[in-house]
This record gives structure tokens, C-alpha cells and sequence, in this order.
């Protein structure tokens, strides 16, 4: 069970980068979902055990807590790669 865990919180932590930076780049999401987000993000930044997320969602997460710039980008790198890839399907 322990490494299911360790899977969710990869999954939640990745998830919840990637969502805040979209959010940036085109708001969707109420105030209180983006909080709820970025709560649940400061306690796993803080936690000793935080599950391996890779470098670029290490990245992604320095961002979405400390330099909401990294987090915009990305969301606007995420929206015009898919315009791209819906333009050649």
C-alpha cells in the first residue's frame, strides 16, 4: 500500500503543477480550487518524504509556489502545443 501511496502523490503533485500553470495561461478555475491546489503543494514541498517528481515537474513546482512567471510560460507552452498538434490532426 505504501507505494500506492507514494503513486498518488506523485500523480497529485504533477497534476496540480500542470493545472496552475493552465490556469495561468488561461483562467478556468475558481479562486478556492487554485488555493485548494496550492495548499496541498506548499505541504509537500515542505514534507520529508515527498515522492521523485523529475526535474521539469521540480521546475514546474518551484514555480507554481515561488515564481509564477515559470508556472505562465508553461501553461502557454501547453495551449500552443496543442493547437499545433489539433492543426495537423
Amino acid at each position: 500500500m505504501t507505494e500506492f501511496v507514494r503513486y498518488c502523490r506523485h500523480r497529485a503533485i504533477r497534476s496540480a503543477v500542470g493545472g496552475i500553470g493552465l490556469n495561468l495561461a488561461k483562467p478556468e478555475l475558481q479562486d478556492k480550487q487554485v488555493e485548494h491546489m496550492l495548499d496541498y503543494l506548499k505541504q509537500e514541498e515542505q514534507s520529508s518524504d515527498m515522492p521523485p517528481i523529475g526535474a521539469k515537474y521540480q521546475l514546474l513546482l518551484y514555480g507554481a509556489l515561488h515564481a509564477p512567471i515559470i508556472s505562465k510560460i508553461y501553461g502557454h507552452m501547453m495551449f500552443s502545443l496543442e493547437r499545433i498538434k489539433k492543426f495537423f490532426n
